[in-house]
């Protein structure tokens, strides 16, 4: 038989192994073509019942007992794990491994790698399958300009972790970028955000105090202590991103009015400002409104459409855009 074949009957029977369970009355072999037929296995139903009584003679399977079709089963009490992935499985996992090592605890990474790399494993042992190649088709590309990942040192990630899952206090050593030196405090820690590239610990200093964003590049050391931690009591994490609560600035929701250009209007006819945004024609220009937060990202998001997009509700903001546009144009002419 040629390698190829032989390894396709081997992934097919493995796939078969894999479905079977010990619940009653079992999987008929039509059910089971079926299931390989979403796992891109084409067979007939004679070759899948080949297949289940080849293996019956090597693995505790049974049939149920009546009139056909025939289900196949485990046979109860039979050690029934199989290691690996099938093949959605690999192909999820191949395609979001950067991911969830960038959102998922440092202590369960030597295991993500470890299984990322037996998706990817698999997928090549499989080059002449339909999906295969699919994680050589999709990729995420995040918005704004990809910066480099800031250094954390990943003991001290790691004693943040167990600080939040054991609701203990932290003590650290912290400098921020307007201090010469770093200063030392108890941390209440209460979740791990990431914005971009940079990794952030939200925590409070004190029992019913504000919570902070500290990025985690700027601990110099993190020490576990066994004192209990607060945490505000009706604190969601949801709720708190919903609010905006995240985003750096006032937070506060304004009514933004501005003139767009054609270009940005057809982009954000597509890709809102927000649930209520709108833009009409008046006069000579297209005119937007949208209830947003107003924060560094809008600030800075404004900032990045240049001519495309001018503010002119609020006041307050309008008045810091035409500011950072007049430092700008300041410093290019001074260079």
């Amino acid at each position: 038989m040629p390698r190829a074949s032989h390894q396709q009957t081997i992934y097919r029977q493995w796939l078969i192994l894999r479905k079977l369970t010990t619940r009653r009355p079992g999987i008929t072999a039509r059910e089971m073509r079926d299931h390989l037929e979403t796992e891109d296995v084409s067979v007939t139903k004679r070759t899948v019942e080949r297949d289940l009584n080849e293996l019956s003679r090597i693995f505790p399977l049974e049939t149920s007992i009546g009139s056909p079709p025939i289900g196949w089963r485990w046979r109860e009490g039979a050690v029934q794990e199989l290691p690996g992935l099938e093949l959605v499985d690999a192909l999820s996992l191949s395609l979001v491994g950067d991911l969830l090592n960038q959102t998922l605890p440092s202590s369960l990474h030597p295991s993500i790698s470890a299984r990322v790399t037996e998706a990817r494993r698999k997928l090549d042992a499989l080059p002449n399958h339909s999906a295969s190649n699919w994680s050589q088709l999709v990729r995420y590309i995040p918005p704004g300009q990809p910066l480099l990942k800031p250094r954390v040192d990943p003991e001290i990630l790691h004693t943040i972790e167990e600080g939040l899952v054991g609701q203990k206090q932290i003590a650290v050593s912290y400098q921020s970028p307007t201090s010469t030196a770093p200063w030392n405090t108890h941390m209440h820690p209460i979740a791990l955000l990431s914005h971009g590239s940079t990794p952030y610990l939200l925590a409070c200093l004190g029992e019913h105090s504000k919570i902070w964003q500290y990025p985690l590049h700027r601990f110099h050391s993190v020490e576990l202590t066994d004192i209990p931690s607060w945490r505000p009591p009706d604190f969601d994490l949801d709720d708190y991103l919903a609010k905006g609560e995240a985003n750096f600035g006032n937070k506060k929701t304004i009514r933004l009015e501005a003139q767009v250009e054609e270009d940005l209007a057809n982009i954000l006819r597509e890709t809102p400002l927000s649930e209520d945004q709108t833009i009409r024609q008046k006069g000579e220009h297209l005119h937007l409104k949208a209830t947003v937060k107003d924060s560094w990202q809008l600030t800075f998001y404004l900032l990045s459409q240049g001519h495309r997009i001018t503010v002119l509700k609020p006041k307050s903001l309008r008045n810091e855009i035409i500011s950072s546009l007049q430092s700008a144009l300041n410093n290019y002419q001074q260079s």
